[in-house]
This record gives C-alpha cells, structure tokens and sequence, in this order.
C-alpha cells in the first residue's frame, strides 16, 4: 500500500522496489533503465541476466520483460 506507514519503524511509507514483480511464478519486469552517459556498454544486458540468474534461483516458471 503506497502511503501506509513501515511497521518497522514508523517513519517512512514502505514501497516496493520499481520494475520488478513476482505473481504465480511469473516474474515482470516494467522498467529497465540505463543513464544516457553508460548506455552502449552492456550494462542494460548485464542487468537483465542478472535478472534472469535470479529468478531461476527462485525456481520461477516465465521471466517477462
């Protein structure tokens, strides 16, 4: 819930990291984004094989990007 208070402390609203999702084994990614300055380097690929390497560790069935 986007607003509601941390139960941890208190003080901020807890809020899901960006651009990634996990639902029934399928996990989504909306967003990947490179600064303009590092882009034509690999870094947007390495991001998601990292992504991929992760989700197979979780046993997920489907990676969406």
């Amino acid at each position: 819930m986007r607003g509601a208070r941390s139960p941890r402390c208190g003080c901020r609203p807890e809020i899901p990291a960006p651009g990634f999702e996990l639902v029934a084994g399928l996990a989504t990614i909306d967003t990947v984004a490179v600064h303009p300055d590092h882009q034509h380097q690999g870094h947007g690929r390495a991001l998601l094989a990292e992504a991929q390497a992760r989700a197979r560790v979780l046993g997920l069935v489907a990676l969406d990007a």
